[in-house]
């Protein structure tokens, strides 16, 4: 990632480099040792930013990491600093709470599950190729229909004992492969949710860049993922239809993972948001996050869409049939002005071919 130094850069960095001509290119990269952002000038000189942006520090230019990116332009996870947070170990996390102007602005409320196994053992690669998580997003005005969607989708499970009427459903538990008429029952209700807009974050284990550290470290591998659906999620309250929104985001509850620490780690990343080439609106996200269990009708809802993405890309390739619920609802991924899917409604983490090269892809891209 380059920049020229004298337009946007942070203004300490432009006058560390001010002699060296206003078209200079510096690099990004996040130390390791302090977890301040580090440009790179192509002589070799390093300039460290502390947290404030205020000052900066000039290094020889051994000993700070290059940086690498995926191929939407966003930061690789080696970029999240030498813990699972993201954040210099020992640093204060000061959460940035949400402007009372942008509270008052209308509410998207957005649902987050996941599927596919984050493990990178050969077992775990053989069980799941891949990881995948899935935001589901309902402006406030349509909660109505989250609740119509699922309260009906339980009582078609829970028909046969009403007592369980509140019981919360599970794609892995209630729509098992062998009730393909509660699979397209449920993918059915969903496509009827006019207003609802969906976005998938697919991290494709074999081909996910080999020194990126999520291989060895679970925590960094989730963390990394939820960041890139967040961005969409912020962008997308950006660009909502009638005017910027809020979005209010509720993710399921990971066995395992430490939420504390993936909540600072967010929180470092969205601290750091103007240091980036493609600044990110995080402010549009409503902030803390939180994490919470499957009585909520969204997460739900949420987990029903990723389990409809699970089992299109655990098919064959050639198979068009494992993805035909998936495409019921394809009308309601997050597009680009001029359609574009890859990106925007759908991100892969790795080779983007893993999805791109089955036979329903034409299909979903176009709906």
């Amino acid at each position: 990632m380059g920049r020229n130094a004298g337009e946007t850069c942070p203004v300490a960095v432009r006058q560390s480099f001010k002699r060296m001509g206003r078209h200079t290119v510096l690099h990004l990269s996040i130390s390791r040792r302090t977890g301040h952002p580090v440009y790179r000038h192509p002589t070799g000189r390093v300039t460290e930013v502390d947290r404030t942006v205020t000052t900066c520090r000039s290094y020889p230019g051994k000993g700070h990491e290059r940086r690498s990116s995926d191929r939407s332009g966003t930061s690789s996870p080696s970029c999240a600093g030498p813990s699972r947070t993201g954040a210099p170990k020992g640093s204060p996390m000061t959460a940035l709470r949400t402007p009372a102007h942008l509270g008052a602005l209308p509410k998207l409320h957005v649902y987050v599950d996941e599927t596919g196994d984050r493990g990178f053992s050969a077992a775990s690669r053989r069980q799941s190729p891949f990881f995948a998580m899935t935001a589901l997003i309902v402006p406030q005005e349509d909660e109505w229909q989250v609740k119509l969607t699922a309260g009906g989708l339980r009582a078609i499970v829970h028909g046969a004992q009403p007592q369980e009427i509140l019981k919360p459903i599970h794609w892995v538990e209630h729509f098992k492969a062998k009730r393909p008429d509660r699979r397209r029952q449920a993918a059915q209700a969903l496509a009827l949710m006019p207003s609802a807009r969906v976005i998938h974050v697919i991290a494709h284990k074999d081909t996910v860049n080999a020194d990126a550290g999520m291989r060895q470290d679970g925590g960094l591998f989730y963390n990394y993922t939820t960041r890139l659906l967040l961005e969409r999620v912020a962008y997308t309250a950006r660009e909502w239809p009638g005017g910027r929104r809020l979005a209010i985001v509720r993710l399921g509850r990971v066995k395992h993972m430490d939420h504390s620490a993936s909540a600072s780690h967010l929180d470092y990343v969205r601290q750091g948001a103007g240091l980036t080439s493609f600044p990110v609106p995080w402010a549009l996200i409503s902030w803390p996050l939180t994490w919470e269990n499957t009585q909520r009708d969204g997460i739900q809802l949420a987990d029903i869409h990723a389990g409809m993405l699970n089992c299109a890309l655990s098919g064959s390739p050639q198979d068009r049939a494992c993805a035909e619920n998936l495409l019921l609802v394809g009308h309601q991924l997050r597009r680009s002005t001029s359609g574009a899917l890859l990106g925007y409604g759908v991100k892969v983490i790795g080779d983007y071919q893993f999805v791109t090269q089955r036979v329903w892809w034409e299909d979903w891209k176009s709906r």
